[in-house]
C-alpha cells in the first residue's frame, strides 16, 4: 500500500504541477497547490515509514496500470496538450477517477492491514480526497463539462 500510493501521489503532484498556465479557474488555481502539499507531506512521511521497516521507498515497482485510477501515459500526453475549458474539463475528469482510485486502496488497507498508523492515514486519504471528488464534481456540472 505505502509503495503504492506513493507512486499514486506522484502522479497526483505531476498532474496538479500542470494546472498554471493551462487555466485561469480560480478554484482549480487554489486546489493544485493544496494538492501537491498535502501529497508531498504524505510522500514524506510513508518514505519514512518504509524507511523505519527497511523497506527502500524508492523501490516501488507497481505498474501504474495495476493501480487503480491512475492515468495511461496517453491520457497524461492529452492532459499536458490541453489548455483552458478542455483542460479544465479533463483535469476534473481525471483528478476525481484518480481520487477515486486513492479511496479504494486505502480501503482496502484499512480492511487488510495491520498498522494503526498506515490506517489513519488512509482513513484521512479517503476523507480529504472524497471531499475534492465532490467539489469537482460541482465543478464539472457548473462548468458544462
Amino acid at each position: 500500500f505505502m509503495q503504492g500510493m506513493i507512486s499514486h501521489h506522484e502522479q497526483a503532484i505531476e498532474m496538479a504541477e500542470l494546472i498554471p498556465g493551462r487555466t485561469d479557474r480560480e478554484e482549480l488555481c487554489e486546489l493544485g497547490p493544496e494538492i501537491i502539499e498535502v501529497q508531498e507531506a504524505e510522500i514524506e512521511q510513508l518514505s519514512e515509514w518504509l524507511a523505519e521497516a527497511g523497506v527502500d521507498p524508492d523501490g516501488h515497482d507497481v505498474a501504474h496500470e495495476e493501480m487503480d485510477g491512475m492515468l495511461t501515459d496517453d491520457e497524461m500526453d492529452g492532459l499536458r496538450e490541453a489548455d483552458d475549458q478542455e483542460f479544465d474539463c479533463l483535469f476534473a475528469e481525471y483528478m476525481i477517477r484518480h481520487h477515486e482510485g486513492a479511496i479504494v486502496m486505502s480501503e482496502e488497507v484499512l480492511e487488510e492491514g495491520r498498522s494503526r498508523r498506515v490506517a489513519d492515514l488512509a482513513a484521512e486519504i479517503i476523507d480529504v480526497q472524497q471531499e475534492e471528488i465532490e467539489m469537482m464534481a460541482c465543478w464539472r456540472v457548473n462548468w458544462g463539462c
